[in-house]
């Protein structure tokens, strides 16, 4: 699951012309903490999974 929705992270960020270090900004998460996230080597809280897909508007059903 952490891949998948790594995968539709970085894909949505890219598609918006976000850098990690935007949507870290955004989102209050480090910028080494979303390039984990998009590898798919880190667990994410619900808060933060929601964070993430309210900031680059990914609907929850695509993870």
């Amino acid at each position: 699951m952490f891949v998948k929705f790594g995968k539709a992270v970085k894909k949505s960020r890219i598609a918006k012309s976000l850098s990690q270090k935007d949507l870290a900004f955004a989102t209050g998460i480090t910028q080494s903490d979303i390039s984990l996230i998009e590898e798919g080597y880190k667990n994410i809280t619900l808060k933060t999974l929601f964070k993430i897909c309210k900031i680059l508007k990914i609907e929850k059903i695509e993870v």
